[in-house]
């Protein structure tokens, strides 16, 4: 789910790229050990020092980590997304809602509404909530674009690859 390229400081400081990607999982000794490993084959004599020069993830978002990442950070993000039923989902939250932490990035991303549009959305919660008591001679003039229009400001969309995210405040 996350991986990222572990670079030798050392080597790299004497002109060379020496590391290798490192699969990161929730438990930060099993990164720390890969760690080792790296520095451990490294061309360069007492290598003690890393740095993660890339990162990648089946995830639909950008990685949003440095060079000098704590190793308990990225693990501890792999451990969230775990924890997460929904994986695109959490990606769509994380991206809106980091600052707020993990714990409400997985709350908010196994609440949010999924829908092909948002306007599939928009028609759905009319239907449901705002019609049923209207009769079906006047609910043929309902807006649903008016209406998807307003209620839009009222939510935070997130367009995905496999439709949309809809965060209500």
């Amino acid at each position: 789910m996350l991986k990222t390229f572990v670079t030798c400081l050392a080597a790299f400081n004497n002109g060379h790229l020496h590391g290798r990607w490192v699969e990161v999982t929730s438990d930060p000794d099993e990164l720390r050990d890969a760690i080792a490993a790296v520095l451990a084959d490294s061309p360069a004599p007492g290598a003690e020092e890393h740095f993660f020069t890339d990162y990648d993830t089946s995830l639909n978002m950008s990685v949003p980590f440095g060079e000098y990442e704590s190793i308990e950070t990225l693990c501890e993000f792999v451990e969230a997304v775990e924890r997460c039923d929904d994986e695109e989902a959490f990606a769509a939250a994380y991206n809106v809602f980091y600052g707020e932490g993990l714990d409400s990035v997985i709350d908010r991303a196994e609440s949010c509404y999924r829908a092909d549009t948002f306007r599939d959305f928009a028609v759905e919660q009319a239907d449901e909530f705002l019609l049923p008591a209207v009769p079906d001679e006047v609910r043929f003039y309902f807006d649903y674009d008016a209406y998807a229009r307003d209620l839009r400001h009222d939510c935070i969309v997130v367009e995905g690859p496999s439709g949309c995210f809809i965060f209500t405040n």
